[in-house]
């Protein structure tokens, strides 16, 4: 199987990428043939530099011919789809997937989700329940290969997490509990300008670690003791006792209140060196990476199997991306809307009115192109 995964960017070392690293090493050991596209003109020619993974950043030059789309982050995933009017796809949610507006494609027939949260806001963005697979996240555990034994009484903590500021409710209020405790909080994530390029070695230097989703899963691997927490959320602390719960909720929070310093510190009062050595243990038994690989290749062929029993719909793909392009429009306008009363360009909207019109390019370039369908020959 030739497997084709998309992604906002291929040049850092952060969880999105590690992600992508991790499940084509998976996906070639299981015999497939793995390429990545992105459209981002800074990513490197490798996925990861040191990965013997082909990038393609021109959809058009593609010498050869997927059988998969793995379609991550809605406008890589939306040029690829309509630049490959044969290819059937998988959709992978997480968290980052409810900032932008949702692909939704015929082409589209799997949606992976990894919480029950993230499951059930599918649901109720109107995907048929029988397109969604809950696939709950896991790590390579060859490159977290050992946990070391944390010290009785917590001495280091950070708040891990790439879409969270430093003035997110959950880091201030996370940061004023360990304060408390007499303890600094490191802030690792992309948008605390501090990156992990090998998470399974740095996250041995803390004790305490605030995560979710994926991040929380590595966290656990290394032996640190994890709160559940995101940017506006605090969790439980993993324990024993809570484990199967935290597991069945995908890692994420469940709370509904918003976080304050007291019941961030009830949190960190669980701390347990003996009780984190047990749930190291537990994550390594339920969370190997390769069993996710095994799932995610059955899906494929799920996909590829309803795409052999479905006839192409030409005006139903064209207004699939109209409508797409309708939010995506309505998103821009928006951002300019406010960068103009604001009286500046943040950073972060600059770049995302240049990733737009990067992608918004690639899918005209693709249009503009003549493709074969089953149902309109070439002259």
């Amino acid at each position: 199987m030739q497997v084709l995964i998309t992604n906002d960017r291929l040049d850092q070392r952060v969880a999105a990428n590690l992600f992508v690293r991790d499940l084509a090493r998976a996906l070639q050991e299981r015999g497939h043939f793995v390429f990545g596209y992105g459209s981002d003109p800074r990513q490197q020619r490798r996925l990861l530099d040191i990965d013997p993974i082909p990038v393609v950043a021109d959809l058009g030059k593609l010498s050869v011919r997927p059988d998969i789309l793995h379609a991550r982050h809605h406008l890589d995933a939306m040029s690829a789809l309509v630049a490959r009017p044969d290819l059937p796809a998988v959709f992978q949610c997480d968290a980052s997937a409810r900032l932008g507006p949702l692909p939704r494609h015929p082409r589209i027939f799997r949606y992976v989700a990894s919480t029950p949260g993230l499951a059930a806001w599918l649901e109720e963005a109107g995907i048929p329940r029988d397109r969604v697979a809950l696939v709950p996240p896991g790590i390579d555990l060859r490159r977290f290969a050992r946990a070391r034994d944390i010290p009785d009484r917590p001495t280091r903590a950070a708040f891990y997490g790439d879409r969270c500021h430093p003035d997110s409710p959950m880091v201030a209020a996370a940061a004023a509990a360990m304060a408390g405790f007499g303890i600094a909080l490191d802030l690792v994530g992309r948008d605390f300008g501090r990156i992990f390029d090998e998470p399974e070695q740095r996250l041995h230097d803390y004790d305490i670690v605030f995560a979710s989703g994926r991040n929380a899963v590595e966290a656990l691997a290394c032996g640190c003791c994890v709160v559940i927490a995101d940017a506006t959320t605090c969790g439980e602390m993993v324990t024993t006792g809570t484990f199967e719960h935290v597991r069945a909720a995908g890692y994420a929070p469940v709370a509904t209140e918003p976080p304050d310093t007291e019941s961030v510190r009830t949190r960190v009062e669980c701390y347990s060196s003996t009780d984190a050595r047990r749930v190291a243990e537990e994550v390594r038994r339920c969370s190997d990476f390769r069993d996710f690989a095994a799932r995610i290749e059955a899906i494929y062929r799920e996909a590829m199997e309803a795409h052999e029993n479905q006839q192409a719909d030409w005006a139903e793909e064209q207004m699939a991306m109209s409508d797409y392009l309708r939010d995506i429009s309505a998103m821009t306008k928006q951002t300019v809307r406010r960068q103009s009363r604001d009286g500046d360009i943040p950073v972060a909207a600059a770049a995302l009115v240049a990733d737009v019109s990067a992608n918004l390019v690639a899918i005209q370039a693709s249009l503009d192109r003549c493709h074969w369908w089953p149902d309109l020959q070439q002259p």
